[in-house]
């Protein structure tokens, strides 16, 4: 489901990242809405260096 809810990025609250043949990265992040207010996200995140590939799996409001 897309929404269409501008975020503004404020930061990245906390990031773990694991490592196999691939890169993932699951970032909490903070981010206002249309409205101002700060709210948190978390966006998982997996990258291949070897092909120059970076996509966004999952990125959902907590």
């Amino acid at each position: 489901m897309k929404s269409k809810v501008n975020l503004v990025f404020v930061k990245i609250v906390e990031e773990k990242e694991q490592m196999v043949s691939t890169k993932m990265y699951n970032l909490t992040i903070a981010a206002k809405d249309g409205g101002g207010t700060t709210k948190k996200y978390e966006a998982i995140l997996v990258e291949r260096a070897w092909d120059n590939y970076m996509t966004l799996e999952s990125f959902k409001a907590l």
